[in-house]
């Protein structure tokens, strides 16, 4: 949902967006949304068997931008697509992953020195916290005033 939610945004950005899926799962919800969606028939664990068809999806394309949104992500997956297109991760997978143009980690708790050090000297861009939380349009107008202090 939470690339549903983003895909809409871009897409109400002028983007041109298609879903590159490693199984049939999200097909119809994709599809009901109005996004086109491509399946390789891979397993989703073993994302080196699609990065070749997707290196190549990206190849004669206008500034690809590939989103990454799963924790089977690893560094050397983002180094092969990197040459290929913008590779952007939506997470909070720990560790050094590589070659990212923007990483997006919205949790409460993120190690904002980690992310200093480890992509900014790469120039990655970096999303950091819950204000960067994909939601749906519909959570675009929620706005509640808070009464008493918050302890956790």
């Amino acid at each position: 949902m939470r690339c549903l939610s983003l895909a809409d945004a871009l897409a109400g950005f002028g983007a041109d967006v298609e879903f590159v899926l490693s199984d049939e799962g999200p097909v119809d919800v994709i599809g009901g949304r109005g996004f086109a969606a491509r399946v390789l028939g891979t397993d989703w664990r073993e994302l080196a068997e699609g990065s070749k068809v997707l290196c190549g999806l990206c190849d004669g394309q206008n500034d690809p931008v590939v989103l990454v949104d799963t924790y089977a992500v690893t560094s050397g997956y983002v180094d092969r697509l990197s040459p290929h297109a913008k590779v952007c991760y939506l997470g909070s997978k720990g560790g050094d992953l590589g070659s990212l143009s923007l990483i997006a980690n919205y949790s409460t708790d993120v190690d904002e020195g980690f992310y200093g050090r480890t992509y900014g000297p790469r120039g990655t861009r970096l999303l950091l916290g819950p204000g960067y939380a994909p939601l749906g349009a519909r959570f675009n107008e929620v706005h509640r005033e808070r009464e008493g202090s918050i302890s956790r």
